[in-house]
């Protein structure tokens, strides 16, 4: 934070709130990222211009500049902590953003009839959205939360093999012939080549008898 001391003719000097000149100058490189004074002089002029609302300073004869005002735009910089001199430059456009969007958005609730005023607003906000997105995804840190699905189609294919039989082949079925059964039965007793049929032993006629 600083302090506003007035220099007559409408200037003021920006100074530290305590005693430590150092101190307060290194709080001010940290709040911009850098070393260098002349970006910090550069940065406190650029910011000082967004502070349009002026108060007249009896005492000292000269517009004065809104103070808390100044010091809130400077803590919305600060709070990016940025890193080097381009981050800071996008961090002072955030604010420079979050001002013009409040300063709009009064006016389209003042003058609610006002479309084209309600519009410009409400791009304003989608804008510092934006802004935002692209600061985490400038120091890598994505807030939208992706998902990825992977659909994988899987044929099976079912192949049926038979023992090769002929004509005869059942596929392996309960009432066809089986695998190990033997391919020929023993032949029944068969004429003799008069036509008569030959008689079986006694012995074997007895035995099945």
């Amino acid at each position: 934070m600083v302090m506003l001391e007035p220099k007559g003719m409408d200037r003021e000097e920006w100074t530290s709130l305590h005693n430590d000149e150092r101190l307060h100058d290194l709080q001010l490189a940290e709040a911009f990222g850098t070393r260098s004074y002349a970006v910090i002089w550069t940065f406190l002029r650029q910011l000082e211009a967004l502070c349009d609302e002026r108060w007249w300073d009896e005492e000292h004869r000269q517009w004065r500049i809104d103070e808390p005002t100044f010091n809130t735009i400077l803590a919305l910089v600060g709070s990016v902590k940025p890193r080097n001199e381009m981050e800071a430059a996008f961090a002072a456009q955030m604010a420079a953003t979050h001002m013009l969007t409040m300063k709009v958005s009064a006016r389209a609730i003042k003058y609610e009839w006002d479309t084209k005023t309600v519009a410009v607003a409400s791009k304003l906000a989608r804008t510092f959205a934006m802004q935002m997105e692209a600061l985490h995804l400038m120091r890598g840190k994505s807030r939208t939360a992706r998902q990825s699905i992977k659909v994988r189609k899987e044929i099976h294919q079912h192949v049926h093999y038979h023992a090769a039989g002929g004509a005869g082949e059942t596929g392996g079925q309960s009432h066809g012939r089986s695998a190990h059964a033997p391919d020929q039965c023993n032949a029944l007793p068969s004429p003799d080549e008069s036509g008569r049929v030959v008689p079986l032993p006694s012995r074997a006629r007895k035995a099945a008898l």
